[in-house]
């Protein structure tokens, strides 16, 4: 969904005023054997996503529209990968879709924070990465090659996803 704001402000010369932001994109969607990145987290009001520092507030100017983008969740797979996360916009700041969870053959999808890998075959594949100061890399996958496969948890804002383990 898109839509514009804008500030309006009776006179005129009136300076730039200085929002806080909050911009969520979109998680992606869980595949077959791995679970869904979450969407890239920015924000100036306190800690990012991956752990990074609070981001330069927005300086807004009265007048001017802003396009505003909420980036919806990804598709889920029943036997394949899901989709990735749209992106967020607001005014400059961009937040990166989710990483799509893998399938039984395939990577975790990159994205705002990374999908996790699929069982698949050998020792299982590899987590998508998520975007440098927006989120975490997904978990790897895991199989033994005769009888179990599992999938890598997504990354979050806050974490690294969990990789797959087997408790037999």
């Amino acid at each position: 969904m898109t839509g514009i704001f804008q500030i309006l402000l009776a006179g005129q010369g009136a300076p730039p005023i200085t929002a806080d932001f909050l911009v969520i994109a979109g998680a992606g969607g869980g595949g077959a054997y791995g679970g869904g990145g979450a969407g890239g987290y920015r924000t100036s009001a306190g800690t990012s996503g991956g752990g990074a520092a609070a981001e330069t507030a927005l300086a807004l100017n009265f007048g001017t529209a802003y396009t505003v983008t909420v980036g919806g969740g990804g598709a889920g797979g029943s036997d394949t990968s899901g989709s990735q996360g749209s992106n967020s916009v607001l005014s400059t700041i961009t937040s990166t879709g989710g990483g799509a969870g893998g399938s039984s053959n395939t990577t975790g999808g990159n994205g705002g924070s990374g999908g996790g890998g699929g069982g698949g075959t050998g020792s299982g594949n590899a987590g998508g990465t998520g975007t440098t100061n927006q989120g975490y890399a997904g978990g790897s996958g895991l199989t033994d090659n005769i009888t179990y496969t599992a999938g890598g948890g997504g990354g979050g804002s806050g974490g690294v996803g969990a990789n797959a383990a087997f408790q037999v």
